[in-house]
């Protein structure tokens, strides 16, 4: 129970406010849910798998996941390491179906940042490149490869050094991960309680 003593002039005991007398309308903003505003995903072995004729087919898993993101309101976006003097036509050149990338608001290339992943400044550059971007602990990452959500506890390196929430789509949870997704499961992502409550 709160307890309060108010100071008074006299010798009379002061009186005693308790928890059930002070107006319960305090504003207590410390448990309030605010939903995730971007997600951003790794491209290579997270959406899209080689083929035998070394192109990139996105896999069904990513589809479902795409089509069940696609009515909520929050921005998507790919991150993704290349080559050094790669544009986006040289990524769309190894997709079988390079208008995947159109379902994202953003795709950064590794070429157009300033240094590739697991280096905490491309997640920065590629949230600066929404619309309207959001505050980087409202967004996300999904990646297959631990090390590009973090290094260590607390991160130097990774997503999460950057202040995004990490996701690792993996059989096993890492222990340095927010969540984990197993890749056969990653289209259950578009439901999880979390996209809605951070």
């Amino acid at each position: 129970m709160l307890t309060l003593f108010l100071a008074c002039a006299g010798p009379e005991e002061p009186p005693v406010v308790s928890a059930d007398t002070i107006d319960d309308t305090i504003d207590d903003t410390t448990d309030a849910c605010v939903p995730l505003s971007a997600l951003f995903f790794d491209l290579g072995s997270t959406l899209v798998y080689e083929g035998d004729d070394g192109l990139y087919a996105a896999s069904p898993e990513a589809i479902a996941v795409l089509d069940a993101l696609a009515d909520r309101d929050l921005a998507l976006g790919v991150i993704t390491n290349v080559p050094a003097d790669w544009e986006r036509a040289d990524l769309e050149a190894l997709l079988v179906d390079p208008a995947i990338l159109d379902r994202f608001s953003v795709v950064m290339l590794s070429s157009q940042a300033t240094q590739p992943k697991p280096d905490p400044i491309i997640f920065t550059e590629a949230v600066a490149l929404l619309a309207d971007p959001p505050a980087l602990s409202r967004t996300a990452f999904v990646t297959e490869e631990a090390d590009h959500l973090a290094d260590a506890d607390p991160p130097t390196q990774g997503a999460q050094a950057a202040g995004m929430i990490g996701v690792h789509l993996a059989v096993a949870a890492s222990p340095l991960a927010d969540h984990t997704v197993t890749p056969e499961a990653l289209a259950s992502l578009a439901d999880a309680e979390w996209l809605e409550c951070l």
